[in-house]
């Protein structure tokens, strides 16, 4: 299991941030704050949600109109809702319910249906009401928990992890380079080059492509399949 220490240590010997010790043993963290690590890290789980994100169960506990539900906080994309059904011999079971899509004037969806909708803003909606007695699950794309310690352990699957260390250092790179751009843009003589030059820009650029063809490497996850 990685820690947010073991991807810190990743991202500073990606960027070169190392010294040595004299005991055979390297020291880390010289160029880099600790906030702009743990900034980099939170970036970077972010800027993976689109190729790999947490699968969620929740159980609805449905509004008292029996309609509408607030969302989770760390939602991100529906999968699947299941209403909950008793059936003969008391054995109940969850029937997937499909979510109602938008529809042409004239053209009346089924009404029979148990369709969803992900409206007002941060809730979801059921196109009838339901017993608040069955209950509903809602299987979901969730984001990553933000860490805020070395010892946390990542949420995220050993197979990101590279991914991960290329954004988390360019966005480390990325501060430098603003703070370098803010300088340039006085370079007028020939010998120091022109304000555009910026290898640490350059090198941010750069380590986003990485991430990005690191991603599209990673094992599929489609929604709406478990």
């Amino acid at each position: 299991m990685n820690t947010v220490s073991d991807l810190k240590v990743r991202v500073l010997l990606l960027l070169g941030d190392t010294i040595a010790s004299g005991v055979g043993q390297e020291k880390f963290g010289s160029q880099y704050s600790v906030d702009a690590l743990l900034a980099g890290i939170h970036a970077a789980l972010d800027a993976i949600l689109p190729w790999v994100w947490k699968k969620q169960i929740q159980t609805l506990d449905i509004s008292s109109d029996g309609y509408t539900f607030t969302l989770p906080s760390d939602f991100l994309q529906v999968d699947g809702v299941a209403i909950k059904t008793q059936h003969l011999n008391d054995i109940v079971i969850y029937p997937i319910a499909p979510r109602m899509q938008l529809f042409e004037a004239g053209r009346i969806p089924d009404d029979d249906a148990p369709f969803f909708l992900m409206y007002p803003q941060g809730s979801i909606s059921f196109s009838y009401k339901i017993d608040l007695t069955a209950g509903a699950k809602m299987f979901y794309g969730a984001t990553w928990t933000k860490p805020t310690t070395d010892e946390t352990v990542l949420e995220t699957p050993f197979y990101a992890f590279t991914a991960l260390t290329y954004f988390a250092a360019a966005h480390c790179l990325l501060g430098r380079a603003v703070a370098t751009a803010n300088v340039r843009q006085y370079a007028t003589k020939v010998d120091s080059g022109t304000p555009d030059d910026n290898p640490l820009l350059q090198a941010s650029t750069y380590l986003q492509r990485m991430f990005e063809m690191a991603a599209q490497r990673l094992p599929s996850m489609p929604h709406g399949v478990v």
